[in-house]
């Protein structure tokens, strides 16, 4: 983690409540930035989708085989999500 923060990428791990180590008190001030937190927002969201696909939708073992099969099939489900999200923001037309 150390030499993350040496070349400058922040990392994005929790930190120790009773860790006194110097990484662990600069990842606490990070955590309290504006910017940590709406990372936070936008982790959750992205974690649910995930969650949702491999309990509800197979994604667990995928049905084909080899990375590009693999790859499309991901992009299906993240189509299917994302249509099931809009159905629910969309208002019924009549």
């Amino acid at each position: 983690m150390t030499a993350l923060i040496k070349r400058r990428i922040r990392p994005h791990v929790a930190a120790k409540t009773t860790g006194r180590e110097a990484i662990h008190q600069r990842v606490r001030r990070l955590s309290r930035t504006v910017g940590y937190q709406l990372s936070q927002r936008a982790r959750k969201k992205i974690e649910d989708l995930w969650g949702e696909a491999k309990c509800w939708h197979g994604f667990r073992c995928f049905q084909r085989r080899g990375l590009l099969q693999v790859r499309d099939e991901a992009y299906l489900m993240g189509w299917l999500l994302h249509l099931k999200r809009l159905a629910k923001i969309l208002p019924v037309s009549a």
